[in-house]
């Protein structure tokens, strides 16, 4: 399911892919996105609130090399209320992209990722 070339070359995902085009396998835990996947196969595990930023401009390479980690911080829960936060998964669960909800919150698609996925505002049903 990957093109896997030179250690320097873009490694395009060859399988599923979300709306954003980002690369994603089915686990048992449920949608899990590709690029995440490989880092744990080739370097090891993620703790919860890192994120991959792609270096590339191939939204579905999944090169480790091609990523590099940063920490989701809490700073960026001032921008939002408590109410946008629930338009937030709603949205998400009506299949919206996190691109387009992220434009549309004036927040990045990471910090879209983190509240839908309750890494932020965990308190907020």
């Amino acid at each position: 399911m990957v093109r896997r070339g030179g250690d320097d070359e873009c490694w395009p995902w060859t399988g599923a892919v979300t709306k954003d085009g980002l690369g994603k396998v089915y686990t048992w835990r449920g949608s899990e996105l590709a690029h995440r996947i490989a880092w744990v196969l080739l370097r090891g595990d993620l703790p919860a609130l890192i994120t991959l930023r792609r270096r590339c401009t191939t939204d579905s390479c999944v090169n480790p090399s091609h990523h590099d980690w940063t920490r989701l911080v809490h700073r960026n829960r001032a921008k939002l209320t408590a109410d946008q936060v629930r338009a937030i998964r709603a949205a998400a669960a009506r299949g919206e992209s996190a691109k387009a909800i992220a434009r549309r919150f004036s927040v990045s698609r990471d910090h879209i990722y983190a509240v839908v996925n309750r890494l932020q505002w965990r308190d907020v049903a």
